[in-house]
């Protein structure tokens, strides 16, 4: 993992959280045996005058970052950092206090809700960039912003993250800062994925592994042959690989494939898995049932305990 990896190359690894219950789902256990030596949480630090900005399922952004950016100042720590940072305030279901609207002052819909909720989370991260200013260390940092899963708002009918296998179920927003040493740039025809960001970090800080596990390639490499897999655990499970531009969906409930072309149909409309007149899709449909399956192999290999430290 990557905390254990940085922490043995001589980083201080923190993993700060917005939620209050640092056992949430056994997340203590699972952050202390992946290299995190320190798990903390907002909770531990907010006062009285803090309240205002508690709301829906916690702290707002700023709150968070606010606590995280002053923890390495006040403890003096005198090596470099790795630092996640876990905000909980744009969550379900988006309903920001009246004061706090900065788009709709009365919404209508979820849709509206979630921009609200969305604008906030924009000051936070300004606020966590123009902290990074202040100390002097942005210019010296690399700051990635991502999620952990979306959130569909009406396409296809769906407004829960736990149900459907479109696009909108998958799609996470990737914010990448390096200033001075990336320059600013939107990558286009290609999918990335969770996977990626692993290698990505320890190919700009030049750290060499050696052999490894992991799957996933920089996003600057430039040979890049790399699908991304997609899980969908509920609903009978659906089971998505992406080598843009075509997608592959198994339902592994009923055994039921869907095949689409994300840059021609977006909205995943319409089904190619049986479009004789499309032979790029069908040469395509074997390499992602593959990849299907190595989805059920490295299931397997987990549960055999068969993935080398």
């Amino acid at each position: 993992m990557l905390p254990e990896v940085l922490k043995d190359a001589g980083y201080h690894t923190i993993f700060f959280q917005a939620h209050d219950d640092k056992n949430f789902d056994n997340t203590r256990n699972f952050y202390r045996d992946n290299g995190f030596e320190e798990h903390l949480s907002v909770a531990d630090y907010v006062n009285n005058k803090d309240n205002p900005f508690i709301w829906g399922w916690g702290p707002e952004d700023k709150l968070l970052f606010s606590s995280a950016l002053n923890y390495p100042d006040n403890s003096k720590i005198n090596k470099p950092i790795f630092m996640v940072m876990a905000t909980i305030n744009n969550h379900m279901h988006f309903e920001v206090p009246e004061s706090k609207r900065k788009i709709y002052k009365e919404p209508k819909n979820m849709k509206q809700s979630y921009i609200n909720s969305i604008a906030l989370a924009d000051e936070g991260i300004q606020y966590l960039i123009d902290g990074l200013e202040r100390r002097e260390k942005l210019s010296n940092s690399i700051v990635i912003i991502t999620g952990d899963h979306p959130f569909p708002l009406g396409e296809h009918g769906i407004t829960h993250n736990e149900a459907g296998y479109y696009d909108e179920s998958f799609r996470v927003p990737f914010l990448f800062l390096y200033p001075d040493k990336v320059k600013p740039q939107v990558i286009n025809g290609e999918s990335f994925s969770h996977l990626d960001l692993t290698p990505t970090i320890l190919d700009l800080i030049g750290l060499e592994l050696g052999t490894h596990h992991y799957i996933g390639q920089s996003v600057f490499e430039a040979q890049r042959n790399n699908p991304v897999y997609l899980v969908q655990p509920y609903s009978g499970r659906y089971l998505s690989v992406v080598d843009y531009p075509f997608k592959l969906i198994h339902h592994v409930k009923t055994g039921r494939n869907w095949l689409f072309n994300l840059e021609k149909d977006p909205a995943e409309i319409k089904n190619l898995l049986h479009d004789k007149n499309n032979p790029l899709a069908q040469q395509n449909l074997k390499s992602l049932k593959k990849s299907i399956d190595f989805i059920f192999l490295n299931q397997k290999l987990f549960k055999l305990d068969r993935i080398w430290k």
